[in-house]
């Protein structure tokens, strides 16, 4: 893909146009187009999207209400939630009740943690920590958002630590996260000497 570029001749007052070509004290200053239209576009984009996300809070053409584990409410679009996630789209083509009714039950995780994954599939906006990694992780595998997945298998990698890194190799095993078991498996190898000391190790 060829990268567009407009060259913007600055002239000095009193020079003719006819020196152009000779190049006399003429600035050329180049401006890509593709950074240009990427900036407005990834703009257009945060707009569209925070609208989508206004207009769920505003019940306008929600066509399904989430049931969360606290017993609230949660009002959606199923396109949506269909064009984010495979989970959502298999469950409402796949004929049963939920494909036709307008409220499903959720209770994989906390409502919190549901609601920050909405969010994010209206937003592209989430607040991932040390804190609730599993949970989001957890939830994440479930609703197959397999993209916000592996960013938090990098997060997960980042906080690896030899004290728990053996916890970490379970539930990277756990959920399918090969470079996260990897990394673990090998912090764990190294620092096994060290471990074997520990009343972690003597309970296992």
């Amino acid at each position: 893909m060829y990268a567009m570029q407009v060259l913007l001749y600055v002239i000095p007052r009193g020079l003719g146009t006819s020196k152009i070509n000779r190049g006399q004290d003429i600035q050329i200053h180049a401006y890509n187009l593709d950074d240009h239209f990427r900036d407005a576009m990834d703009s257009f984009r945060k707009q569209f999207m925070a609208s989508l996300w206004e207009m769920r809070g505003e019940r306008i053409l929600t066509d399904v209400t989430l049931k969360l584990s606290d017993d609230s409410s949660v009002p959606c679009h199923k396109i949506i939630l269909m064009a984010a996630s495979p989970f959502f789209k298999t469950m409402f083509q796949s004929g049963m009740k939920e494909s036709s009714g307008n409220e499903v039950t959720l209770d994989l995780c906390s409502a919190d943690i549901l609601m920050m994954l909405l969010k994010y599939i209206y937003t592209d906006e989430v607040n991932v920590n040390a804190d609730n990694v599993q949970d989001v992780t957890t939830a994440c595998n479930f609703l197959c958002l397999d993209d916000l997945k592996a960013k938090c298998e990098e997060l997960m990698s980042s906080l690896l630590d030899p004290s728990d890194c053996h916890l970490a190799y379970m539930f990277a095993k756990m959920f399918g996260m090969t470079d996260l078991q990897s990394q673990a498996r090998e912090m764990f190898l190294r620092n096994f000497k060290a471990f074997a000391t520990t009343d972690v190790f003597e309970a296992l």
